[in-house]
């Protein structure tokens, strides 16, 4: 069966080409009856889109690839499901990828690239976005290329207001438990934490309180629980709400109270941290924000192909429950 063109779909509906181009990018040049007429009307065609034609025709193919390391845990989800609703009322399509680069960047398909959470190191990035030629937006690194821009969490302030509530709490045996190896919030994280500490304990022993739970809940339950029957530590400063939500466990099947026997604090907000009881101490970066502001830096470098640009985000504090105070 011959695949329906854009010229049949235009001939039933009466209008131009040109026309039915718009309405299926959604463009506001064609009112919504119009719209929902012409896509309709492809619907029932079975329209396929040919990208690589329109990117020949136009230079702009709208379609961009979204790097992610994982789709485990709710953060990157959340962040890229307000980055496709933004995109989408712009004309654009998301294509979504976990793991290593896809070949499919490097093609004429591809209009840009956005990269969140993605573990390699800046000169490996750095490599990348020069070979590419191409707009790039990092979502958890600082990359310094032309043609790319940063839109990150302000790392550092997110940590100060973490330790500050802890170091006002009854429970004073600080563990600080980190994420994943080469994860630049990690690193960032990490630096502040470090900082702090040392500030403010004058002492020099930090990493030795320091335990890998890699973002992920399960093996941060195993540390804590050890720790927990270990008595070893009372407070517990988490680089994400996961990770916190695993020493919750722990807690839980020792009978060991939160906010009250021990504190814990998470960083991200997710959903749950504030349905656990007692809710979680976290710091909140707001998705929607952080998605418009992604979405801006996108367009910007596509008009200007502009340099290097980083724009950092600041947290805010959510305090509930979780620390005795």
């Amino acid at each position: 069966m011959e695949k329906a063109s854009l010229k049949d779909i235009a001939r039933i509906a009466n209008v131009s080409v040109a026309t039915v181009s718009y309405a299926l990018n959604n463009s506001s040049q064609v009112s919504e009856v119009t719209r929902a007429k012409i896509k309709k009307i492809a619907n029932e065609l079975n329209y396929i889109p040919n990208l690589s034609a329109q990117n020949l025709r136009t230079n702009n193919s709208n379609l961009i690839c979204a790097i992610v390391n994982t789709y485990q845990g709710n953060f990157n989800g959340d962040v890229l499901q307000e980055i496709q609703d933004i995109l989408e009322r712009k004309g654009f399509q998301l294509l979504a990828f976990s793991g290593s680069i896809p070949d499919i960047v490097k093609t004429d398909i591809i209009d840009g690239v956005l990269m969140l959470n993605y573990r390699a190191d800046s000169t490996e990035l750095q490599q990348f976005t020069n070979t590419l030629n191409k707009p790039i937006v990092f979502m958890t690194n600082e990359i310094n290329t032309a043609n790319s821009a940063s839109v990150v969490i302000d790392n550092r302030l997110g940590i100060k207001y973490l330790f500050d509530v802890l170091k006002k709490s009854k429970n004073e045996r600080i563990c600080f438990i980190t994420g994943d190896d080469n994860s630049f919030n990690s690193e960032q994280r990490y630096n502040a934490a470090k900082e702090f500490y040392t500030k403010s304990f004058k002492k020099n022993d930090f990493s030795q309180h320091v335990y890998s739970g890699q973002y992920d809940p399960i093996v941060t339950y195993q540390l804590g629980k050890r720790f927990l029957e270990n008595d070893q530590y009372d407070a517990f400063l988490c680089f994400n709400d996961d990770m916190a939500l695993g020493i919750y466990h722990a807690a839980s099947d020792l009978n060991i109270k939160v906010g009250k026997d021990i504190s814990i604090v998470g960083f991200d907000d997710s959903y749950v941290s504030s349905v656990v009881s007692p809710g979680l101490t976290t710091v909140q970066v707001d998705k929607k924000e952080w998605a418009e502001e992604v979405v801006n830096q996108y367009l910007e470098l596509k008009a200007s192909k502009s340099t290097n640009k980083v724009v950092k985000l600041s947290p805010k504090l959510i305090l509930r429950g979780s620390v005795n105070q």
